[in-house]
């Protein structure tokens, strides 16, 4: 990380606020550095590093690990298990799974997540992540996770006061539970942006009106219809994980 940011510095780029997103200047030397989730690792590898080095950042928080009765995403706990588990288990797993999915099911998972070559990793990330509801999700998932799997996951997060410490970095709405878009946006707004959003306000560092999404959405979501939901609600630009580059105008980057 330190050597790829090094070598953009070198060409003479330019590392910038993401409250410079909106600026009416020319953005061909300009990087953003952003991060999401708010993971350990993350806050404490790379954050002090970046603001010794007066390099902004910004992190997209999920609010609900860092809450007084914690929940923890589902996502991570499937990165979890894809990391812990052995192969046998991990193929028993995704050949139950697999069993579930309709082959249309089966084939978004794997366009989905086609970057992944391992079946196991592609089918159990797609189903539990885009197919299955959260509750029938954990149901599959919870005999392959054990008690210190939880316990993990508490040092997973930082809490939000040690970024107190920083002036470089920003933090933003990354939803209470990182669950992917479904095709209820009401209801996506109010069980995962809004209660993310009020965690998040009184934060010195918080960017309320930047949105980072999780995950691909689901099958049938539709990304424009929600944008414009999003931005009825105050929000100025939803940062994604698509690829492509970013015109200087849109909402979505």
């Amino acid at each position: 990380f330190k050597r790829q940011l090094l070598l953009f510095d070198a060409a003479g780029y330019r590392f910038a606020s993401i409250r410079e997103l909106d600026a009416r200047i020319d953005n061909s030397d300009r990087v953003f550095i952003t991060s999401d989730d708010g993971t350990s690792d993350w806050s404490t590898n790379v954050l002090p590093w970046c603001e010794a080095n007066s390099i902004p950042t910004h992190t997209g928080i999920i609010s609900g690990p860092l809450r007084d009765k914690p929940t923890y995403p589902l996502a991570h706990l499937v990165q979890l298990l894809l990391a812990s588990k052995t192969n046998e288990e991990l193929t028993r797993l995704r050949e139950s799974l697999q069993a579930k999915l309709t082959s249309t099911e089966l084939d978004f998972v794997n366009q989905t997540y086609n970057y992944e070559t391992d079946q196991n990793r592609r089918v159990i990330k797609g189903a539990l992540n885009l197919i299955f509801s959260q509750n029938v999700a954990m149901e599959q998932l919870s005999p392959f996770m054990s008690e210190a799997d939880f316990t993990n996951m508490t040092k997973r997060f930082q809490n939000l006061e040690f970024y107190r410490n920083f002036s470089y970095a920003t933090l933003g709405n990354h939803t209470e539970n990182h669950t992917a878009l479904g095709q209820d946006f009401l209801m996506y707004l109010q069980h995962e942006v809004e209660p993310c959003k009020e965690f998040l306000k009184d934060h010195p560092n918080n960017i309320g009106d930047i949105f980072t999404l999780p995950l691909k959405p689901r099958a049938n979501a539709e990304k424009s219809a929600f944008y414009e939901l999003l931005q009825k609600n105050g929000f100025r630009h939803c940062l994604t994980s698509f690829a492509g580059i970013w015109d200087g105008q849109s909402f979505e980057i």
